[in-house]
């Protein structure tokens, strides 16, 4: 299984809440819930992944980064309506 896929298991399988939204009560998505074990999962496995990105060429991190921002970009809007608390425009 890919590293992805993995990661995506795992989220599926962890204790989460439904997202709704608030004009129609429909569920729109679902998150996962962490607790400070998970935070301390997270910063351990960034501290550990730092030296390989340091480590990989300033054109590959280049490469990476923009690949997120297109990402952003492309979702901008419902990533908007998202930290806003409402739900994205149908």
């Amino acid at each position: 299984m890919e590293a992805r896929e993995a990661l995506l298991a795992r989220v599926s399988a962890a204790v989460g809440t439904e997202v709704r939204d608030p004009a129609t009560g429909e569920v729109i998505g679902h998150v996962a819930l962490g607790g400070p074990g998970d935070i301390t999962k997270a910063v351990d496995r960034a501290a550990a992944a730092q030296p390989g990105w340091a480590a990989l060429p300033v054109a590959s991190r280049v490469t990476y980064l923009t690949r997120c921002a297109d990402a952003v970009e492309a979702h901008a809007e419902e990533l908007a309506y998202a930290s806003a608390g409402s739900p994205a425009r149908r």
